[in-house]
């Protein structure tokens, strides 16, 4: 009888321990954070790579390929990170069998998106288009800059705001080596 008690206890102890998960996290912003590079088309010869970097269990990022005129969608715990490969070497790898905070084939940007850093809860707003660019490639990054910012409200009205690159243009070089 003992034993049927302790099972029970550990049985019903491991199914309370799970029962939090109808719990809405509200720290995080509830408008969808799109981001868009528009001048890939400039840059033939590299492929960008949009990796989400969640707390997830497993060890990988998940990475997407960023396509031209295409937006990835920033998940609200995930911040993203876009890195620059070129073209050949991503074709001859596999696009879950590079490391890409390690390989050294592979520059990051100067840029994570993170969905915490918009304030979305006090206003309602359905969705931000975030739009960059790419300006150039120094010794160790990609610098990524942002070009327009658009919300999209809930009753269907639209903010436009643009932004022009503050940085020096003639320190940067247009591919990496």
């Amino acid at each position: 009888m003992k034993k049927i008690e302790c099972t029970l206890l550990i049985i019903l102890a491991f199914l309370t321990a799970n029962s939090y998960g109808d719990i809405i996290f509200t720290e995080y912003p509830q408008a969808k954070i799109r981001v868009r590079i528009t001048n890939l088309s400039d840059f033939p010869d590299i492929v960008l790579v949009g990796c989400s970097d969640c707390m997830a269990v497993s060890k990988s990022k998940r990475a997407y390929v960023v396509q031209p005129d295409s937006c990835l969608e920033v998940h609200k715990a995930c911040p993203l990170t876009i890195y620059a490969v070129k073209k050949d070497y991503f074709e001859k790898k596999n696009l879950k069998k590079i490391k890409w905070e390690k390989d050294q084939h592979v520059i990051s940007s100067n840029l994570t998106v993170s969905a915490k850093t918009f304030d979305t809860t006090s206003l309602p707003i359905h969705t931000v288009e975030l739009d960059f660019n790419i300006a150039g490639f120094n010794d160790s990054i990609m610098i990524l800059y942002q070009t327009k910012r658009v919300n999209k409200f809930n009753d269907g009205r639209n903010t436009v705001r643009h932004f022009d690159y503050e940085g020096d243009l003639s320190k940067l070089r247009k591919n990496f080596d």
